[in-house]
């Protein structure tokens, strides 16, 4: 096993203990009125998700020829346990979710292993009046009815949705929420967090939204020190019970995320703002299941011509992090390379307890390349689960799905322990 420095054992052995023991306290009964279902009330839930991964990369690739310079695994075997514990009152909710993720990788460059343990989310929230909430703590910020990407989220542009094996964790933050009638606000200071992008540390929030019978209509509106704002909104319209139509806009700077240094060298990237735009229709069928499509415009994509350079430099210099090569941007997420993208997703019910698939086809529109997704569940028992997930990838070499990893293919278990 990989050595973890002392300071994230301590820290983690922490979390860990602080975890167990509000475990022990969950499990007995707290507060006036306890006997009698009143004062607190607890949840917990402990579960692993044990799997291998296959994996083959181009070796033709631009960026990694013959997997020389990446050295991607082409057997992963990961195990993730996550424990959730809550506490809820009338006035309160305690909520804690340490996880523990350990990895074995080989490769031709042989075995290494690796584990992590990490809190994904621990925030207390309380609430002063029936129209008012304090949150203070790392919670899970998303909002917006976007799969493929949320333009209006700054903190989550990849949202996890596109991602089913993966935990998202929260990100750190002090919030207050009020509600008026049919109208939400959210003022709040977000710090950081394990994932979401550099550029919106230490950050004020500002979100109003408005519910109506059939739509739903909100705002956003971000500013980090010392740089430009980030402004947004979102709308989703129920037509009838089967359609749903929405979108999701943004403008943000430019630079906050022109940090490629092979781009950066070899051309002028605009220093100023960038518009992110995405639209999407969904329908949901009698059985329960759902297909939606979006397009989606990232004005911080690259350009044919700025492709086209991209590769060639990065041909000979690859820059570690870059979108092409498949390495996890600031949110934890495979950033975007293109400008324009149709993503169509087709889904089962996700309220049948025992099966659950979907099928998500991805396009660059500028280079043609595409991806296809499938992941699929199936309860064996009240207790575990099996899942698969296969991700193929085609294109040419200079193309973004074309450009590192050929296929990957994920078999595992779920066991609920608690």
């Amino acid at each position: 096993m990989s050595r973890i420095s002392n300071d994230m054992w301590r820290r983690a052995g922490c979390a860990l203990a602080a975890a167990w023991a509000s475990a022990g306290v969950l499990a007995q009964p707290s507060g006036p009125g306890a006997e009698d279902g009143g004062g607190w009330e607890s949840s917990a839930s402990l579960q692993t998700w044990a799997y291998a991964t296959r994996t083959k990369p181009f070796l033709d690739s631009l960026l990694n020829p013959g997997n020389s310079v990446l050295g991607i695994a082409r057997t992963q075997y990961l195990s993730d346990t996550r424990l959730d514990l809550a506490l809820k009152s009338g006035d309160a909710d305690l909520v804690l979710k340490p996880r523990l993720v350990g990895e074995i990788r080989e490769g031709a460059a042989g075995s290494s292993s690796k584990s992590e343990l990490y809190l994904s989310q621990a925030f207390g929230r309380f609430r002063l009046r029936p129209d008012l909430t304090i949150t203070v703590g790392r919670e899970l910020l998303t909002w917006g009815p976007a799969n493929f990407r949320s333009p209006s989220n700054p903190y989550y542009y990849d949202a996890g949705k596109t991602r089913p094996l993966e935990d998202v964790p929260g990100v750190d933050l002090a919030r207050i929420d009020w509600s008026f009638g049919r109208w939400t606000s959210t003022v709040g200071y977000v710090q950081g967090g394990r994932r979401n992008d550099e550029a919106w540390r230490r950050s004020l929030l500002l979100k109003l939204a408005y519910r109506g019978h059939d739509f739903m209509i909100g705002g956003v509106l971000g500013k980090s020190r010392g740089k430009s704002s980030f402004t947004g909104g979102h709308a989703q319209f129920s037509v009838g019970d089967a359609w749903l139509l929405y979108g999701e806009l943004s403008s943000t700077p430019s630079s906050a995320f022109a940090n490629d240094v092979v781009v950066a060298q070899s051309t002028s990237r605009a220093t100023g703002r960038s518009t992110l735009a995405t639209v999407g229709a969904s329908y949901t069928f009698e059985g329960g299941a759902s297909l939606a499509t979006e397009y989606l415009h990232d004005g911080r994509g690259y350009g044919k011509d700025v492709q086209a350079s991209y590769f060639s430099r990065v041909a000979n210099v690859p820059a570690s992090g870059s979108p092409a090569t498949g390495e996890a941007g600031g949110d934890g997420a495979t950033r975007l390379l293109g400008r324009d993208y149709l993503y169509v997703l087709l889904q089962s019910n996700l309220q049948d307890p025992a099966t659950y698939w979907r099928a998500s086809w991805t396009v660059n529109l500028q280079d043609r390349s595409r991806q296809l997704l499938l992941y699929g569940e199936h309860s064996l028992h009240p207790q575990a689960v099996v899942f698969a997930s296969f991700l193929w990838n085609a294109g040419g070499r200079s193309t973004e799905f074309g450009a590192v990893v050929r296929s990957t293919a994920t078999v595992g278990f779920k066991f609920f322990l608690l």
